[in-house]
């Protein structure tokens, strides 16, 4: 609940803060309680206005980063050069880049989409190609780094590189889905699901009892496993009931 009590007070501050300064922002873009925003009124106006929006409140006080170059907002570098704003993507110098290791105990799935979904994410924040590329090869090497097939790489790279950058940007409509979701839980011996499902299906669809339900091919779905401290409470409690109370002595 807290970031949805964060958000609806900083709404209502910012309503409220940006009513009553006599200059005001031309851009103003906030997420949760990070904001950006463009000012064009000289460098004392906005010293002012900082000041003002540090003694608005009484217990809320903001920190500001402010270039006439450069800026970083989130994961995102806005660059002004000629008067022309462009975006960068940006990560902070702590950022190891640990992606999930190739060779992590996880559906197959869900680590080939790791490239791709990345590399969208870069299209969709550098505005030139020229950010786009170098940041894709910084992209490639982490990823080869943590196990992934560079070949692989380099394609899901590419294909998001023919993507205009305009689609990226929209919203994008959720398909229809009416498929029966197949739960099992994850374990990488598991026998290929999906492929057992669509040659069986045929059987399914001989009753017609069935074939009015399940019209479909169902779609496999991984629970997540049950975490090693599940398991050893669950088999060991008076241990564990120990063990917590010695830590917390």
């Amino acid at each position: 609940m807290a970031p949805s009590y964060a958000t609806i007070f900083m709404g209502k501050l910012e309503t409220d803060l940006l009513e009553r300064p006599p200059t005001k922002p031309i851009f103003w873009k906030r997420f949760t309680d990070d904001i950006f925003f463009i000012w064009t009124e000289g460098e004392e106006s906005l010293r002012e206005f900082m000041r003002f929006m540090n003694s608005f409140h009484n217990t809320i006080k903001f920190t500001f980063n402010w270039s006439s170059e450069h800026v970083n907002f989130l994961d995102v570098n806005v660059v002004l050069r000629n008067g022309i704003v462009s975006t960068d993507l940006y990560s902070k110098p702590t950022d190891k880049h640990q992606y999930l290791l190739h060779t992590s105990c996880h559906p197959n799935s869900c680590k080939k989409g790791i490239p791709s979904g990345q590399a969208l994410r870069i299209r969709r924040i550098c505005s030139t190609n020229a950010f786009f590329e170098k940041r894709a090869r910084e992209l490639c090497d982490f990823l080869v780094q943590r196990g992934y097939n560079k070949d692989h790489v380099e394609r899901e790279i590419n294909r998001a590189h023919r993507i205009p950058r305009a689609d990226t940007l929209r919203d994008k409509q959720p398909a229809n889905n009416n498929r029966i979701p197949f739960v099992v839980t994850f374990h990488p011996a598991l026998p290929n699901i999906a492929e057992i499902l669509h040659r069986l299906h045929p059987v399914l669809k001989s009753s017609r009892r069935c074939q009015s339900v399940i019209k479909q091919v169902p779609m496999v779905a991984f629970r997540r496993p049950k975490s090693l401290l599940a398991c050893v409470n669950k088999q060991f409690p008076y241990r564990c009931r120990q063990q917590n109370s010695l830590s917390n002595t």
